[in-house]
């Protein structure tokens, strides 16, 4: 298996140095900064003779400044022969020293019609503030052909 980043981030595990992040030096006006996204694809068997591959994407991102909000407003589009297995996403903001998680909800997740070949998942991460941490990952099946 080929690796492009190191994938040794936990969902959920916000390490100390996320944390104090405050400014992304190559870019001091940057209103967010992507921490990681991590993608990888594998075949998985799906009954005799048939093979599906699933997609698998985990990405974390540091809101620095307002003009990052927007990052909190995630767009997933997908083909639709594929099937969407696990979707998790949720902001962290440190609240006098401690960790404090939103997930978003179930209801608050919508899909969309792009056309007759795409959906569009969409949703946005709550209680997003100068400094929070959001992330999200997903799992899809598609089928191999």
């Amino acid at each position: 298996m080929i690796y492009s980043q190191e994938n040794s981030f936990e969902y959920g595990e916000i390490r100390d140095a996320e944390w104090q992040l405050e400014i992304y030096e190559k870019d001091p006006e940057a209103g967010a900064v992507v921490l990681f996204d991590i993608g990888s694809s594998s075949l998985i068997e799906a009954g005799t003779y048939n093979l599906e591959t699933s997609y698998k994407r985990h990405c974390r991102i540091k809101i620095l400044g307002k003009s990052g909000y927007n990052k909190s407003e995630i767009k997933l589009i997908f083909n639709k022969s594929e099937k969407f297995k696990a979707l998790n996403a949720a902001s962290y903001n440190l609240v006098d020293g401690k960790v404090v998680k939103k997930e978003v909800e179930p209801e608050t997740i919508f899909e969309e019609q792009i056309n007759a070949y795409y959906s569009r998942k969409k949703f946005t991460l709550p209680d997003i503030q100068v400094g929070t941490i959001i992330e999200y990952s997903y799992e899809i099946e598609m089928p191999f052909d």
